[in-house]
Parts: C-alpha cells; sequence; structure tokens
C-alpha cells in the first residue's frame, strides 16, 4: 500500500513538473504601430517653353546705322505653336542676297524645374542657301545618327562641355539661346521666291539620377521626333 501511495505521489508530482514546462514556452512579445512610405513626383516636374522674339524691318538698314541687319527685334514674343496659343511663326520679307538676320530662338526653362538636358531639332529647307551660326550655337553639339539624311539636324545643349550640360532652374528661370543669326546666300537671285523655312523644336529630359548616356540621347531625339 506505501508503495501504491508512492506511485501514486510520483505521477502527480510529474505531471505538475510537465504542465510548469509548458507553461514557460510563451515568447515575451510586442507589435508596434504601422510605418507607411509615400512617395510622390517632382510637385514641378520639366518645364520648357521655345520662344523667339517678333521682328520688323530696320528702318536703318542701308544708311549706316545697323546696316549690317535687315530686321531687328521688337518687344513682342513669339511663342511655338501651341505654348499658350502661340502662332510659332516669325516671317522675313523682303530679304536681300548676302543679309545676316539676326535671330534668338530661345528655350526657357521655367523657375523650380528639376534638372534636365537639353535638345533641339532643327529643320533647314534651304541649308545651301540659309546658314545658321552665332556664338550661342556653338554651345550645342549636333548628335544626328550616323546615316541618317534630311535636312532636320538634332542637337543637345552642351554649354561647351562634350557631353550634354544640365541646367539648373531651381532657382531661376535659365534661358538658353539656340542661335544668334542666319545668313542668306549671295548665290539666290530670284525675285519674290519663297526662300524656304528653318523650322525649330525643343524637349527636355531630367538629368538628375540620369547621366548622360547614348540612351538618354536616343530619347532625346525620339522625343523630337514625335512632336508635331
Amino acid at each position: 500500500m506505501r508503495n501504491k501511495k508512492l506511485v501514486s505521489m510520483c505521477v502527480a508530482i510529474g505531471l505538475v513538473v510537465l504542465a510548469g514546462v509548458g507553461g514557460t514556452l510563451a515568447y515575451l512579445s510586442d507589435t508596434s504601430s504601422t510605418l507607411t512610405n509615400t512617395f510622390t513626383t517632382s510637385e514641378k516636374g520639366v518645364d520648357i517653353m521655345l520662344w523667339e522674339n517678333e521682328v520688323k524691318e530696320n528702318p536703318g538698314f542701308g544708311t549706316g546705322e545697323k546696316s549690317e541687319f535687315q530686321f531687328i527685334n521688337t518687344d513682342q514674343v513669339v511663342k511655338a505653336s501651341g505654348e499658350d496659343q502661340g502662332t510659332g511663326t516669325v516671317t522675313y520679307k523682303g530679304v536681300l542676297p548676302g543679309s545676316k538676320v539676326e535671330k534668338n530662338p530661345t528655350v526657357t526653362v521655367e523657375k523650380d524645374s528639376e534638372d534636365c538636358y537639353l535638345f533641339v531639332s532643327i529643320t533647314n529647307e534651304k541649308a545651301d542657301q540659309l546658314t545658321i551660326g552665332g556664338a550661342s550655337f556653338d554651345k550645342w553639339k549636333e548628335i544626328t545618327p550616323s546615316g541618317e539624311s534630311g535636312n532636320t539636324k538634332y542637337y543637345v545643349y552642351t554649354n561647351g562641355q562634350e557631353n550634354g550640360a544640365a541646367v539648373k532652374a531651381k532657382e531661376a528661370e535659365q534661358q538658353i539661346k539656340i542661335f544668334d543669326e542666319v545668313k542668306y546666300s549671295f548665290d539666290a537671285t530670284e525675285k519674290n521666291q519663297n526662300i524656304g523655312n528653318i523650322i525649330v523644336k525643343a524637349a527636355a529630359i531630367q538629368s538628375a539620377n540620369n547621366p548622360y548616356t547614348d540612351a538618354v540621347k536616343t530619347n532625346g531625339i525620339e522625343m523630337l521626333k514625335g512632336l508635331n
């Protein structure tokens, strides 16, 4: 009987010990509140405008006053077509052979815009008679794909560097002139003829986190080709 009680006690004690071990298996724990990461794009993005001053005939032409140019700029701005109802057209009438016409087609990168690369296309319908030039034009580098023929050439703004230069307009708008003058050949002798058009288009691509590469150059060209 005594042995029987001993066995019962041992069993009972064994059960208590097992229950104690089972109770210590719960880990210390806690939970946190939610942390959400929200991403939005730049509020301003990249904002550009292509424009040029309207012109009028120079009343001093041929009298020794600024006789190098037949036209002078006015205060009126002609914006690219589609830009706030801009006409997109600057007209020169009665151009004489040998004239050097003052020009100022300009890309404005608006204030607060993200840093960007600038690209332009220039279609010169009479490149054999109309020659584009000036100091501003020296700051653009031709990037027309090899083997691509025609009157349209593509350029990236370099500001005198080897490759595309980022234009920074966070603090203030930046005005980047494309070229300064067009020379009309002495070889053109026909009267009252439509010499031809010079058509300019512009595009911009962010430069932050986007080093200038052939891929960026290609994207710039494709953007320009997609413009009407």
